[in-house]
């Protein structure tokens, strides 16, 4: 399907009229609607403060259309929209009388407008009135005489289901019988063609919502548009609250210079009245008591003026800052006008490489399901999920910023922390506006360190000569020459005096909050190292989105790639005791500077703040936009990456990650290699545990090993013959184990038996997939400091089973990215990543034996069936060691086909004794995975957001 079919100009336009309105979204269709239709008599069901409707207006007024049109409203309100005074009529009549000489404001009530209309004369009707099911299907019975044969008919919020709304089920009933289309996003949008004459400019729309791909694709692209609109709307509202802010400056300046001038005044008259006390020595005493009011006076009024210049310094601050923002809001506006131009030329220029641009994204979305990050109506939602977060849960100035002042000032010291910014040539909007979100910060002990690399803009050093002029916390150094960033960061660095060092590059902002978070992190732990925060990233904009809630440290995650990033606070002598930045690691300076420094500290010493303190701006070009943006520096990385496994001297080689989203560390299985022991439980079950066999002996590259099938009552005659068939082979035993199922005592029962130092837990409904899964899951339990490590395992409908444990989904645990399709790449890559977890599944366990029998094995008195493995895991990592999960062995497990369902009491039964077990012995563990965020949700295994603000 052609999308750009049902794109055109006008869909591009930004509304003239740019206020808040649960409408704002339908604009672009609006447009394209009018631009279309091209109806000659248009009526609106309930307006409000007009949004819609000006919509329509514009797209008439601007097409030079011959149509009439009417709005037509009490403007009293109602319980849906809520009541409200005159006003808003007025302002809307306002704006109508001057612009739009075809529109007509009708103050009634729908059933008195309807005899002022004509039979079959309305070509395009829009609901918007009360939203109760029998007023919308009143609204619509009652009108439908009016609409001509060619007549479309809009339902607004049919896709809102709260506050009793009824046009969802009104539009359920009525939909089927007409060509019809439904928007889903900003509440919903109906489009019915109610005539016998469906207007021939209009087929295709109705004909594409036959088909699913067609109506996924015109969704999309029609969110995005109308999430522009929303974008366009919340930077004209900023840009109005900074020339509030501008005004109220202004007049707080005049108050304080009159009262300086009476200040002056009062001093004069002191002075006089002093000289008349020595004239008049006769009134001595009493000239010396006026004298010592006045003075008292002039004192208070001096200090009333220092407290006044004090808060205008201050203000003067916020407006800098304000008149910033409103600097880049303008030009943000400017430019996604630009954008929107350019956009349009491409879509009349090159309208089928733009479709094809639009299949592919949607294409890739059905591929990879529903993280693709490329789908816009996902991203859409996923940014309306967000902004209910920020809303909700993350840091808000009016709720959070007086608690915040409180426990700083309550802290027994407040450590100078010295923010260090290298600085190049970035937009003057993007650098003042990282330079103010330093000036206010709630934790006022800081100091700003720049370093300008030769910047050849000349915006830049009159910035910097500003500010720095302004605050003496702000240091800058001027490079007499262009170098790299490395350099120009050491220089900035050699400015700091504090002992903590935070980083920010020239166009980032920090949250109000950071600072302080970070000052009472190391009040919290004086012995931390380093310090990271979440991040989130800034479009141009200035919208939130994308946020990153990372794990408390994970070792083998941070060998994969940099995701400590922003912010990131370290000790100012670590970062000497290392020599500081290096050149030649451009793009990655940062990650190998942690590398090395990560050398020679105890990695419990590096502390995480889980909370967004930090806002990456993407701008086109950069790797916050595109990981894929900067490939010199993903090589960078992978350098620092490879000489940090040569100074540590760790056995493995460097390799580029999948898909290039992060680093492969290949470990090499110490030689001679040692034994595994294989342990498989079995009852009966043949196919299955012939296909786990012979995947096993097949496939497997590794060696040695050997298989311990344990028999736990197997009776069919051909599974007793494939136990004598392959008992001949000499790697292969197989142990009967005649006692009732219990999955930890089986296991204990062959650990003893098993001859190997490397023990591998295997279900018999596991199959190999790829040859080296038992070298990679070897090699890293070989290392001294980790004990269990698991695989990626699959469902044959090749979508994720395993992918590691989470600790509080279903109240216990639950399987990370359950369900997800194979080639995802998962919460930012951590499906395609060696990482740290929790927990991972004994389906496909390799741990060394040593450490089996140090913890006492699984737990075969309270833990019989479920969750043995996350104890046994869980005991392990209390023990000291590192559990791992790697996605570079992959195996399908079709999972408990042998145990089969726990339906019987008996089974629940004891299903519901485990859980209680679990959650008595391992309570803080499950309330706290360290290695997943308390911002993602509990509910489910996909790492989505939780958005009950239980978090905060």
């Amino acid at each position: 399907m052609d999308t750009t079919a049902f794109l055109s100009e006008a869909s591009l336009w930004t509304p003239d009229r740019l206020i808040q309105s649960a409408w704002l979204e339908h604009a672009p269709f609006a447009f394209w609607l009018i631009e279309r239709q091209r109806p000659g008599l248009v009526v609106e069901l309930g307006s409000h403060a007009g949004f819609s409707y000006s919509a329509f207006c514009q797209a008439i007024a601007r097409l030079s259309l011959p149509t009439r049109a009417y709005a037509i409203d009490t403007w009293k309100g109602d319980e849906h929209a809520g009541f409200y005074g005159n006003e808003v009529f007025e302002e809307l009549s306002r704006y109508h009388q001057a612009r739009y000489p075809f529109s007509t404001l009708l103050r009634s009530t729908f059933d008195e407008a309807l005899p002022q209309f004509a039979d079959g004369s309305i070509d395009l009707l829009h609901i918007d009135g009360r939203h109760f099911y029998e007023d919308v299907s009143h609204d619509f019975e009652s009108w439908r005489p009016k609409l001509s044969d060619s007549a479309i008919v809009l339902f607004h919020d049919t896709n809102a289901h709260e506050n009793d709304f009824g046009v969802a089920r009104l539009w359920a009933e009525i939909s089927p019988g007409h060509p019809s289309f439904e928007f889903l996003h900003g509440y919903g949008l109906g489009v019915l063609a109610t005539g016998s004459q469906v207007p021939d400019r209009l087929g295709a729309f109705f004909s594409a919502a036959r088909n699913e791909r067609d109506v996924a694709e015109i969704r999309a692209v029609y969110a995005r548009l109308g999430e522009s609109v929303r974008e366009a709307c919340e930077e004209a509202q900023a840009m109005r609250a900074a020339e509030s802010d501008i005004e109220l400056v202004n007049l707080l300046r005049s108050r304080t210079t009159g009262f300086a001038a009476r200040a002056l005044a009062a001093e004069k008259s002191l002075r006089a009245s002093a000289l008349s006390a020595k004239a008049l020595e006769a009134s001595v005493a009493e000239a010396t008591a006026a004298l010592a009011a006045k003075a008292d006076a002039l004192a208070h009024a001096e200090r009333r003026l220092v407290e006044l210049e004090v808060a205008t310094a201050r203000l003067e601050d916020q407006v800098a800052a304000s008149e910033a923002q409103r600097v880049t809001a303008q030009r943000q506006l400017q430019s996604s006008r630009y954008l929107f131009r350019a956009l349009w030329r491409k879509t009349r220029n090159a309208p089928r490489d733009w479709s094809r641009s639009i299949r592919r994204s949607l294409r890739k979305r059905r591929q990879h399901g529903p993280g693709a990050a490329l789908d816009t109506a996902a991203h859409a939602d996923s940014k309306s999920g967000y902004a209910r977060w920020i809303e909700t849960t993350d840091y808000q100035a009016g709720r959070d910023r007086k608690r915040l002042i409180k426990a700083i000032k309550a802290l027994p010291s407040k450590p100078l922390i010295s923010v260090v910014m290298p600085v190049y040539n970035p937009p003057a909007e993007f650098l003042e506006a990282a330079i103010a979100s330093v000036l206010m910060q709630v934790y006022a002990n800081w100091e700003l360190c720049i370093a300008d690399d030769h910047s050849t803009e000349p915006h830049v050093r009159e910035i910097l000569s500003r500010y720095a002029a302004r605050d003496q916390r702000i240091k800058v150094a001027y490079q007499a020459e262009n170098g790299n960033i490395s350099r120009a960061t050491n220089t900035a660095f050699a400015l700091a005096s504090g002992p903590w060092i935070a980083l920010l590059d020239h166009d980032d902002i920090l949250g109000e909050h950071a600072l302080a978070e970070v000052a009472l992190e190391i009040a919290r732990h004086p012995d931390a190292e380093i310090i990271y925060s979440d991040e989130d990233k800034l479009s141009v904009g200035g919208e939130r989105y994308e946020p990153y809630f990372k794990p408390d440290f994970s070792r083998e995650l941070f060998r994969s790639y940099n995701y400590l990033n922003h912010l990131s606070v370290h000790r100012a002598e670590n970062i000497r005791a290392v020599g500081g930045w290096r050149a030649g690691f451009e793009g990655s300076q940062d990650y190998d500077l942690n590398l090395r420094i990560f050398e020679r500290i105890d990695a419990a010493r590096i502390r995480h703040i889980p909370k967004i303190l930090y806002h990456w701006r993407a701008v086109p070009g950069s790797t916050a936009q595109s990981p894929d943006a900067k490939s010199f520096a993903y090589d960078a990385g992978l350098r620092a990456l490879e000489e940090h496994v040569e100074r540590t001297r760790l056995p493995a080689v460097v390799e580029a990650g999948p898909e290039r989203l992060g680093y492969r560390m290949r470990l090499q299985v110490p030689e001679p290699h040692p034994l595994v022991s294989l342990i498989v439980a079995t009852r009966d079950r043949l196919a299955l545990l012939r296909r786990c066999i012979e995947s096993i002996r097949e496939k497997t590259t590794y060696g040695p090993y050997e298989i311990i099938v344990i028999d736990n009552g197997s009776v069919e005659t051909a599974t007793l013959a494939y136990f004598r068939e392959i008992e001949r082979f000499e790697n292969v035993r197989i142990i009967p184990y005649d006692q009732p199922f219990n999955f930890s005592a089986i296991n204990n029962f062959a650990a003893k038996q098993a001859r190997g130092e490397v023990l591998g837990l295997i279900n018999n409904d596991i199959e190999v997939i790829s040859p080296d899964w038992l070298s990679e899951m070897v090699s890293w339990a070989c290392l001294p400091d980790v004990g269990c490590v698991g695989a990626k395992l699959y469902y044959p409908n090749e979508t994720i089973q395993h992918a590691g444990v989470i600790l509080g989904p279903g109240g216990v645990a639950g399987h990370s990215h359950k369900y997800f399709p194979r080639a995802h790449r998962g919460y930012f890559a951590r499906l395609q990543l060696v990482q740290n977890l929790t927990a991972v599944t004994a389906a496909c366990l390799v741990v060394r034996k040593d450490v089996y029998e140090e913890v006492g094995g699984l737990n075969e008195t309270e833990l019989k069936v479920a969750f043995n493995d996350v104890d046994f895991c869980l005991k392990v990592r209390e023990a000291g060691y590192l559990n791992v999960w790697t996605p570079f062995a992959e195996l399908y497990h079709l999972e408990s086909a042998t145990r089969g369902d726990d339906n019987s009491a008996e089974h629940q039964g004891r299903f519901a004794s485990e859980i209680d077990y679990m959650r008595r012995k391992w309570r803080a563990a499950i309330v706290s995975d360290p290695y997943y965020s308390p911002h993602l949700t509990r509910d489910r295994e996909d790492f989505s957001l939780r958005l009950d603000a239980g978090a905060r």
